[in-house]
């Protein structure tokens, strides 16, 4: 996994540094680890360091590591807190950017952030050559790439099904079993993926956060489709201080002819 990770996340790195400007001396760790409720995980240790952990209790799948990399380091997690830690903390003296807190709406616009970041990076159009030079090609495969990303953006408008298997959970009084076979059904899961992903919804910080993912990706999304360049309006999530409540209402300012429409 190493071996295609860390190539992949220095090529990941150096498309995020043409959108920000990326601190002095930042750094990204990769570990591999196991019996976590997550695939993927960033902790960010402070003076723009960064250890991610990738989870290899179930198979790590070759076509998720480009996203999961994008997502946790460049130009997700480790930049968006190692840029606010250099222009928020070091520059300003604001000590509230020194943490990161979970399901908050602090969390929603970075999550939001980091699960649009991968098509920021390298935009749909380019994607299946990229993969090639950078994913499969090294890796020995020989697939169909234009396939295999049909399939994965086919399998994106399922996000809502983990959302849906909460509820069933948290709201309905649904079972595990009953959460596990509706993941399985309706998102095209293994049962063994499946309850991976129940067991992040039954975890006691987690429970809730899965709807950060989806909420966030539409704030995100209605944004940089308001803006006339998504890579510049990117750069503007990264290097300030959002709201949700701020990320909508500039969506709708900039997409109104005349007007601010009421958020």
């Amino acid at each position: 996994v190493l071996s295609v990770a860390e190539p992949l996340l220095a090529e990941l790195r150096r498309r995020a540094s043409d959108i920000v400007e990326l601190p002095s001396g930042e750094s990204v760790t990769l570990q591999l680890v196991t019996n976590q409720p997550w695939s993927g995980y960033n902790w960010y240790l402070g003076n723009m360091a960064s250890r991610i952990d990738i989870n290899t209790d179930l198979p790590v799948r070759l076509n998720a590591l480009p996203d999961l990399l994008a997502h946790e380091a460049y130009a997700g997690h480790h930049t968006e807190h190692s840029v606010k830690e250099a222009l928020f903390l070091r520059e300003r003296g604001f000590g509230e950017a020194a943490i990161a807190l979970l399901t908050t709406p602090q969390a929603v616009v970075s999550e939001g952030i980091a699960t649009s970041t991968f098509d920021v990076l390298v935009p749909p159009e380019e994607q299946a050559e990229w993969l090639q030079a950078f994913v499969y090609g090294p890796a020995g495969w020989e697939i169909d790439v234009e396939r295999d990303l049909a399939i994965q953006r086919t399998g994106q408008s399922l996000s809502a099904v983990s959302g849906n298997a909460a509820l069933l959970m948290h709201d309905q009084g649904g079972s595990v079993d009953a959460a596990v076979e509706y993941i399985s059904r309706y998102g095209l899961l293994s049962e063994a993926e499946a309850r991976k992903s129940v067991r992040f919804l039954t975890h006691p910080l987690f429970r809730t956060y899965t709807f950060t993912y989806t909420a966030g990706k539409e704030l995100v999304r209605g944004y940089l489709q308001s803006r006339p360049d998504p890579k510049a309006g990117f750069q503007e999530l990264l290097t300030e201080h959002w709201t949700p409540s701020r990320l909508r209402g500039s969506a709708l300012w900039r997409s109104s002819d005349d007007e601010r429409l009421p958020s």
